[in-house]
């Protein structure tokens, strides 16, 4: 599912077969999925693990799902317009929880 402010990859399948194959490969956990991100400002840790909550909606209940991404600071630049003057490119790549 792409969001608004998301842009990325959509897998089209040309045929019935390649369709199960690659349906298979999402249920087993085979694919893995990589999202990059421009943060302005510096991060404090060049890697490390995103532990926190994300909402869902169960039948109309909003609810909190836990989820844990993994991160990797992949570079920095100066930028002048940058709060702190850096932008940092992120690496993340989800593990549980988040609904992409």
């Amino acid at each position: 599912r792409l969001d608004k402010a998301t842009s990325g990859l959509v897998l089209c399948a040309k045929t019935k077969q390649a369709a199960v194959r690659a349906a298979a490969a999402f249920a087993e956990r085979r694919v893995k999925k990589r999202y990059a991100a421009v943060l302005l400002g510096p991060v404090h840790s060049r890697n490390g693990i995103v532990d926190a909550p994300v909402p869902c909606k169960n039948r109309g209940v909003a609810k909190l799902r836990a989820a844990r991404t993994i991160y990797r600071v992949a570079a920095t630049a100066a930028s002048l317009k940058a709060p702190d003057g850096i932008l940092s490119l992120v690496e993340f790549a989800p593990k549980t929880g988040r609904t992409h």
